[in-house]
C-alpha cells in the first residue's frame, strides 16, 4: 500500500509541475532598429584613414523618414564596398537622405535630376547628401544624428573625435 500511495503521490507532482504555466519572455521588434556602427575597431576616434568606416542598414520601415544629420563632417557613401566614410570637414552640417524615383516626384525637375546623380544604395535607392549650413563649433568632435523626419525624434547620436596623424 505505501509503494502505491508513493507512486500516486510522485505522479500528481509530476503532473503539477508539467501543468505549471510556463513563463514567456516575448520580445517586440521595434520598427525603428537599423544598425549604424563603425567597420573598422569600435572607437570614439577618427583619424584620416583609419577608424572612419562605417556600417549603416535602415530597414523599409524606415528608410524613406529618417534624415542623417551630421555637424563637423560629412557621411560619405563608398561603393566599392558598400561602406560610408565619415570625414572630418570643421563648421560645416551636412545632412543625408535616402530617396527613389517614386519620392522625387515632388522635387522640380531640376532638383530631381541632381538628386539621380547621387550614389546608389539599399537596393538602388539615392542616398542624398546636401549642405546644410555651417557652425561656429571648432572642435574636432563630429556629431552624427540619426533624425525621424515623422516623429521628429532622434533615434541615435553618436559623437567622434578627430585626430590628425
Amino acid at each position: 500500500m505505501k509503494k502505491i500511495n508513493l507512486i500516486l503521490v510522485g505522479l500528481l507532482i509530476v503532473m503539477h509541475v508539467s501543468a505549471q504555466k510556463k513563463d514567456v519572455l516575448k520580445v517586440k521588434k521595434q520598427q525603428y532598429d537599423f544598425l549604424f556602427y563603425q567597420a573598422d575597431k569600435k572607437s570614439d576616434t577618427i583619424y584620416p584613414q583609419k577608424y572612419n568606416t562605417f556600417v549603416l542598414a535602415l530597414p523599409d520601415s524606415i528608410l524613406f523618414d529618417t534624415e542623417i544629420r551630421v555637424t563637423n563632417g560629412r557621411l560619405s557613401y563608398n561603393p566599392r564596398n558598400s561602406s560610408f566614410q565619415l570625414q572630418f570637414i570643421p563648421t560645416m552640417n551636412y545632412r543625408h537622405f535616402v530617396t527613389d524615383s517614386v519620392q522625387l516626384k515632388g522635387y522640380e525637375p531640376a532638383e530631381a535630376e541632381v538628386y539621380k546623380k547621387s550614389p546608389k544604395v539599399f537596393l538602388n535607392k539615392l542616398y542624398v547628401t546636401q549642405v546644410n549650413g555651417s557652425n561656429s563649433n571648432t572642435t574636432r568632435q563630429i556629431h552624427v544624428e540619426f533624425y525621424n523626419t515623422k516623429t521628429g525624434k532622434v533615434l541615435l547620436k553618436n559623437t567622434f573625435v578627430f585626430f590628425a596623424q
